[in-house]
């Protein structure tokens, strides 16, 4: 496998890139281009088919829309690399030089998750994806407050594992409610800009830093940067030639929420891919860099500490050596998105109701003491007043740690999380 120090180098220049261009002659050389693929959309991005109970789906919208409308393998398994890198520009418009850095994750993941390598048998550089499942192993490509996903440990006193992996309407919409946006039927053509996008991302650390199982939140800004500039670049605001609207981009919302709660393009609501010449790695760190520095007129309650700065270290690479699986991966059939509003032009049958799967509590925690929890919060202030303070953060991304070190830090935070739940057990039975 090649470990190299591309995503360190890509996310620590974000601080120093300029706003995205707003020139009127780039902006009329830039319209849209469909790089060598098909210019008639349904053949160039496929048709779309729900998952089966049986394929493979991961915590990344943009992932599984591909393997839904079959740019990937559509059960989501099995994936080269090599296929990735032409499904993307076909399916999004995204240059390869921008996909480099989540490919590089990819494989480091694929392998930490698996124990073996994940290199391809011709040994030219690709290599086989096993599933888009294993990336929601939580704090490696999976991170905490995400857009529309609930943390590894969120909810934990319903059991010691919350579904990461999956599209989550409640979640996606407190994101939403950040900038007022209500989906409706029809869809509301609604945008919004660097610094709306920045309160959206500081309302999803607020509230996952006070869901989430106390000393297991995990705040990851670099990441959620750059997954933020690859949603401006699928969604910003285009006429139906993919020429952008105004002097800087702004996200529909309409198609960001079609895109994440269907998994499918939003071509429905006049959607079309960007050019490649637009959307590649400048345009991500551009956009980042905006996104982080603007202005927001009031600052969410119990932050935590760092959210606001505007300047951060790029992650480095996962630990090498020994990569065995550190935390149990959510399990169930993946998720299918309801049938589409009737006012929607779709070309999708009826669709069965999304499955639900609800962790189960572990045997330490009854289902009253569950209650109790959710009726009284203070009880969980008091527990950790009992057990003291969390133990240090463990960080799969630090170049300077070493996998034992890893691994008695993440052993360390098991302990604790077992120590607290003892402390809610003797103030519940008391």
């Amino acid at each position: 496998m090649r470990f190299t120090g591309a995503l360190l180098a890509l996310l620590a220049s974000i601080p120093n890139a300029l706003a995205y261009p707003s020139d009127s002659a780039w902006l009329n050389e830039h319209v849209k281009r469909y790089d060598g693929f098909p210019d008639n959309l349904a053949d160039r991005l496929g048709t779309y088919q729900p998952p089966g109970p049986n394929d493979s789906r991961g915590p990344c919208p943009m992932f599984n829309t591909l393997a839904n409308h079959g740019l990937i393998n559509r059960n989501g398994k099995n994936l080269n690399s090599s296929d990735i890198k032409k499904a993307v520009p076909r399916g999004f418009g995204i240059a390869e030089d921008a996909i480099e850095t989540a490919l590089h994750n990819f494989e480091v993941v694929c392998e930490y998750v698996n124990g073996f390598s994940c290199g391809d048998s011709a040994n030219d550089g690709t290599f086989i994806l096993t599933n888009l499942t294993l990336l929601g192993e939580p704090h490696a490509f999976e991170h905490d407050h995400s857009y529309s996903r609930q943390d590894y440990r969120q909810n934990w006193f319903h059991g010691g594992i919350t579904d990461n992996i999956y599209f989550n309407s409640s979640i996606f919409q407190d994101s939403l409610n950040a900038v007022g946006y209500k989906p409706s039927n029809p869809p509301k053509k609604a945008t919004t800009n660097y610094q709306q996008f920045n309160e959206i991302r500081l309302r999803r650390e607020s509230t996952q830093n006070q869901a989430d199982f106390p000393g297991w939140f995990q705040q990851n800004i670099p990441t959620t940067l750059f997954e933020t500039g690859f949603i401006f670049g699928a969604t910003f605001d285009r006429d139906s030639n993919g020429t952008m609207k105004g002097s800087t981009p702004m996200v529909r919302l309409d198609w960001w929420n079609y895109w994440f709660s269907e998994e499918s393009f939003p071509t429905n609501l006049g959607w079309v891919p960007a050019s490649t010449e637009v959307f590649n790695q400048n345009f991500i760190l551009s956009v980042s860099s905006a996104v982080l520095h603007a202005s927001i007129t009031s600052l969410p309650k119990l932050l935590p500490a760092g959210a606001t700065a505007t300047t951060f270290p790029g992650p480095g690479n996962l630990p090498e050596g020994d990569p065995s699986p550190t935390f149990p991966l959510f399990q169930s059939a993946p998720y299918v998105a309801p049938t589409s509003p009737g006012a929607i032009k779709t070309r999708r049958a009826a669709l069965a109701n999304p499955q639900a799967s609800f962790p189960t509590l572990p045997a330490s925690v009854s289902s009253v003491i569950a209650s109790e929890v959710t009726a009284k919060p203070s009880l969980i202030a008091a527990a950790v007043q009992l057990a003291g303070p969390a133990p240090p953060k463990f960080n799969l991304y630090r170049q300077s740690i070493d996998t034992v070190t890893l691994k008695n830090q993440i052993a360390a935070a098991q302990s604790y999380e077992k120590l607290v739940i003892t402390k809610i057990t003797s103030l519940t039975s008391a």
